[in-house]
């Protein structure tokens, strides 16, 4: 039976030697390790351009209409520079994808607060926005429905052989079993393929560090409706998707290789 008093003790001693920087660069005893988050950025991420592109036109088009272009301007190439000039100041991808991190960030706030409440650990009560408050309100509702029993939360990870990092968002009993949860404020409910690889890297992680299998859950907490976890892949179908993982790593490190060696040849030359 898994001792999880000795682990908790053990995940606890890890933390004051694996630092993170305002810019989520990560330090076990002084030395740079990569982290979950950076590795995955070399996965290419469609419905993510495709969003970025669909917002950013739209923006725009609400902008051209609301400040019309002014008389005389009849030339096709007047016009395009309009919209070019406003599209450059617009942005509206970037402005709804800051929003959303800073829900994003909001939310987490305010469930580390009361999970580390639950465990008897100091945490300063957050200053939230309306509409963050909203969703915690639900979230709250959701996981006392749940019977959520924290044990440790948003504590960083380390593969003790694959050597990376990352931080995971809350370890719990859930419906009478160890899991992983991660929260997520993503419209809709999907669960994206770098949603499943993060999931995938943190319990490995803490496999590696001793634990037993865990199940893995993405609970989407949207600003609007229900909030829902959705099981993520365990057996066979972690086996294969760590390996996936696994290439990211490679492809990462082997990027960061060839990066520095073109520096040193533009040195050189």
């Amino acid at each position: 039976m898994t001792d999880f008093h000795r682990l908790l003790r053990e995940l606890e001693a890890l933390q004051p030697r694996l630092k993170m920087d305002a810019r989520h660069s990560y330090r076990l005893d002084g030395k740079h390790v990569r982290n979950v988050t950076t590795i995955g950025r070399v996965v290419n991420k469609p419905q993510l351009n495709d969003w970025m592109v669909r917002t950013s036109v739209e923006g725009v088009a609400r902008y051209c209409y609301s400040h019309p272009p002014i008389d005389g301007m009849d030339s096709e190439a007047a016009y395009v520079r309009y919209v070019s000039e406003a599209a450059a100041e617009q942005y509206e991808h970037e402005k709804l994808s800051d929003e959303a991190k800073t829900l994003g960030k909001e939310l987490h706030a305010c469930v580390e607060h009361y999970c580390k409440g639950k465990l008897g650990e100091p945490c300063e009560e957050p200053f939230v926005s309306t509409k963050a408050a909203e969703m915690f309100k639900r979230w709250l509702g959701w996981a006392q429905d749940m019977k959520l029993t924290p044990l440790a939360v948003e504590k960083r990870v380390y593969h003790v052989t694959d050597n990376y990092t990352g931080t995971f968002d809350l370890l719990t009993m859930f419906r009478d079993r160890l899991a992983l949860l991660d929260w997520k404020t993503s419209t809709g409910t999907a669960v994206w393929p770098e949603h499943r690889y993060q999931s995938v890297a943190y319990r490995a992680a803490l496999y590696s560090m001793g634990w037993d299998p865990m199940d893995g859950h993405v609970v989407k907490v949207p600003q609007e409706g229900p909030v829902e976890a959705t099981l993520l892949e365990s057996g066979a179908e972690f086996d294969e998707l760590y390996q996936g993982f696994k290439a990211q790593l490679l492809l990462t490190e082997q990027l960061a290789a060839l990066e520095k060696r073109s520096r040193k040849a533009k040195e050189k030359w």
